[in-house]
This record gives structure tokens, sequence and C-alpha cells, in this order.
């Protein structure tokens, strides 16, 4: 049971949140494929696939929401539902919870136990070394180093996972991957899934949902070192991940935004504006003079983060360089930076395909493709690989 669970577990006695009444809506939701009396707890560990049902994955972002809906059965999934919808600049929590409630209605989709990514300002990941010791001791210990680098001390919600036992001058220590978030931040996540008729069975953060789509859709070579970039409009997110578990996370200081913003300045211009103009012509070859420059800046420099994470990467971690690198995330389709960063970094770069080994036609209307919005729902993916009572 981890940290994550106890804290949440808590507030929720006090009574902080009252359960959500239905949505009434002009025609009912049908049955939710998702159901269960038991609440299920809060945590961060990877799935594994049972013939329980599957929860409902969404993830809620800056500037998007997504959701996956899958059945699994024998290692095998199927999609049966997929939603993305577009949030305006600035839209803020209220904004991204009346999204989330009109995204879920047009779906048909009802009260549904869920899966969900915090993705928070707060939210911090850091690489910490302890000496080997029982879990209640090693817990205490975490939260100990951890609450020493952040400024949140008294707010925080603080998880880990254990990567690897290593040997350090004749002694066993723990190398253990850190999450740390405020509480309020948490519960107003918590509390917007509530307000749309969801219950939260889940909270997880967007590195390990990265990895639980991994494993699924791709798998592993022994040894073989794999990254994930997951460029949002906020934030870019370096994972690293090997031998089935996460090795190393980072934010990367540039996202989609950054590319709004150029194009903003140079013209003049307000955000959406620039946005669009983003949109339309960043995948195209023949762009605008203000839009080639802003992604060649863009391109330059998300290269340059990358290369020096995997530097950072090898001389702490004291492991070897990344064999590949998958591109997730709404500007992973950005024309040519797949080769731009794979050059710049020495590694086999590729767009993520979140359908790779998941049958879809029987989820999609006729003519449907979700093809160029894959990369966008590799979160949503991991997310919805979790199973009820996990």
């Amino acid at each position: 049971m981890s940290i994550i669970h106890d804290a949440l577990k808590k507030v929720e006695k006090e009574g902080v949140y009252q359960e959500p009444q239905s949505p009434k809506t002009a025609q009912p939701a049908p049955p939710s494929p998702v159901t269960g009396k038991k609440r299920g707890g809060f945590s961060l560990h990877i799935p594994s696939l049972s013939l329980r049902k599957n929860l409902l994955g969404v993830d809620i972002g800056s500037s998007s929401i997504k959701l996956v809906h899958l059945a699994c059965s024998g290692g095998a999934c199927r999609l049966k539902d997929v939603g993305y919808v577009k949030l305006p600049y600035g839209a803020g929590e209220s904004g991204a919870a009346k999204a989330l409630k009109t995204l879920l209605s047009v779906h048909g989709i009802g009260r549904s136990r869920v899966s969900s990514s915090i993705r928070n300002k707060s939210l911090t990941f850091s690489h910490i070394k302890l000496p080997k010791m029982p879990k209640d001791d090693l817990t205490e210990a975490v939260r100990w180093e951890v609450k020493k680098g952040i400024d949140f001390p008294e707010d925080a919600i603080i998880d880990y996972v254990v990567i690897d036992e290593l040997m350090e001058e004749g002694k066993t220590k723990l190398s253990i991957m850190t999450f740390a978030v405020r509480k309020e931040e948490v519960m107003g996540h918590v509390g917007m899934l509530k307000e749309a008729s969801l219950i939260p069975d889940v909270i997880d953060v967007g590195p390990m949902a990265l990895l639980s789509a991994f494993d699924y859709n791709y798998g592993w070579e022994k040894d073989k070192r794999y990254a994930v970039l997951d460029i949002g409009a906020s934030k870019a997110t370096l994972s690293i991940i090997s031998n089935g578990s996460l090795r190393f996370a980072r934010y990367i200081p540039l996202a989609g935004d950054d590319i709004t913003r150029i194009i903003q300045d140079a013209e003049g211009t307000d955000f959406q504006a620039a946005e669009d103009k983003k949109l339309r012509y960043a995948g195209v070859n023949d762009a605008p003079e203000v839009v080639r420059t802003a992604v060649k800046s863009f391109k330059e420099g998300i290269s340059i983060e990358v290369r020096r994470s995997f530097t950072y990467y090898q001389a702490h971690l004291r492991e070897g360089w990344v064999d590949s690198l998958l591109l997730s995330g709404g500007s992973a389709n950005i024309k040519g930076l797949a080769e731009n960063i794979g050059s710049a970094v020495g590694v086999k770069t590729a767009i993520y395909d979140s359908m790779k080994r998941v049958e879809v036609k029987r989820a999609l209307p006729r003519g449907a493709d979700i093809t160029p919005l894959s990369p966008i729902f590799v979160e949503a993916f991991g997310l919805a690989l979790r199973r009820e009572g996990e």
C-alpha cells in the first residue's frame, strides 16, 4: 500500500469530497463497462494483465483531454473506446472539468472507475540512493530525503519506486526514483474526476503510465535501454526504461507552447492565433518562414536537452547509452522532429504508436483513423491497462 493511498484515504475519511451524483442527460448512459462496489486504492504499481476489468484511462493535460478504454483477455487488448478534446488556451481547472464532463457525455460514459495521471505544476521527480533497509524504514527515509529538496515539505504527497540494488563501497544500496506533489493539487484532480461522476481508483504519474504502455506495445530486449520523450503543450517529460522498470525521469524545459510563443512574438498576435498557425503548418513542407524558424529553434533546443539528459543518466547512474527513443505527445508529429533528435543524440528515434498491438477496428466509426493521434494517446493507454482492485 503506497503513501499516496494512505494520504488520500485519510483526506477522504475527513469528508473533504462527497460522492458525486450521476449527471442527468437527455438519454440514459449505458451501463458502465467497469463497475464494482469495492473502492480501490491509489498506487504507482505497474499493472499486470489479469482477467479483471480494465479501468477507464483518462489523461488530463494542459491543452487536451484524452480517454482510452480497453478490454483485455489472455494478454491481448481490444480498444473499446477512445476520446479526445482540445482545451482552449488558459482553460484552467474549471474549463478542464467542464470539457471532461462534455467528453464523457458524448461517449455515453456514466459512472465509471478510472485510472488517471497527475500532471500538476508541483510534481517533481528525483533519483536518490539509500542503504537497504526494511520497507517501513525505507518509506520514512525516502520521505525525509525528498522533503529536504522541495519547497512544500509540509504539504507533500510522496511516493517512490525502487529501481535496483547495487553495491557501493562494500554496502548494499537501493537506487530509488521518487515522486512528490502538493496534496491540494492531487485532491483538486480527484475532485474534478468525482465531479464528472468518475470513481478514481488509481492516481498515477506520467512516466509509470508510459512504462506500462511500452511494456504492452513494444516489449523488452534484455539490458536494452529505451527512452520515451513525451512532448506536451506546457511540459516535456523524458523517461528512460530498461528490463521492465523505470530507470530515470526528468522534465525538459521545452514543450509545444514554446513554438507558439516564438510565432506569437514574431507576428505580434495573440496566443490562439499563433497556436492555430502552428497546428496548421508545423507538419507541412511549405510552412511560412515564421513557423519554420520557430520549429527549427525548438528542434535544436530539445535535441540539446535530450542529449544532456542521456549524458547525465549515463554518468550518474553508471549505465550505458540509450538504445532507442520514442516520441509521444501532441508535438511528436512535427515534421522532421524525430530525425533531428535522433541525429543529435545518435539514437534510433521514431514516433510512438500507442495502438501498435491493439485491435481497434470495432471501436471506431466507419472510415475513422486515429493514426495521427496515436502518439497523443500513449499515456491514456498506459493508464487504461490498469485493472480494478490493483
